[in-house]
């Protein structure tokens, strides 16, 4: 349980400090380097309506409160303020982890919405064209995960 526990901590730690460098930094490739907006792109590559692009905007801006998330580096924060002699360090561990969970189900399910909204905006041939560029998406997610994983 201890290692579950453990190895379920660092793995969120991990997840969490690759969101921040992903977020804060600029891109790598593609499009989102040349200073499009993903609104911007979805126009673009799903050929959306003015009325389209309006509604999609709306359901960005519903959905868009920072409010919930983290600030960077918070949980890593937390992690250090953990003493580890302490009686009750599991606890707090738990505790922090069960936190995260928390924090990162809710955002995950606000994404979601999100997205189920977005697709009913969307013709059928824009959403299976945006199908499409899901499941291109994943596959040069997993090219890099490869070319990293041989290093």
């Amino acid at each position: 349980m201890k290692k579950w526990l453990a190895a379920s901590v660092a793995g969120l730690m991990i997840l969490f400090s690759i969101g921040v460098f992903a977020c804060d930094g600029p891109m790598r490739d593609g499009p989102m380097r040349e200073g499009h907006n993903r609104l911007g792109m979805m126009k673009e590559q799903l050929q959306l309506t003015d009325a389209q692009e309006e509604q999609i905007r709306k359901i960005f801006e519903k959905y868009r409160n920072d409010d919930d998330r983290p600030e960077p580096g918070h949980f890593m924060q937390d992690m250090q303020a953990l003493d580890p002699a302490a009686d009750n360090y599991q606890q707090q561990l738990e505790q922090l982890a069960g936190k995260q969970a928390e924090q990162m189900k809710a955002r995950m399910v606000k994404q979601g919405q999100m997205r189920a909204e977005i697709y009913t905006v969307l013709t059928p041939e824009q959403q299976k064209k945006m199908q499409e560029l899901h499941s291109q998406m994943r596959e040069r997610m997993e090219d890099r995960k490869a070319k990293w994983s041989k290093q």
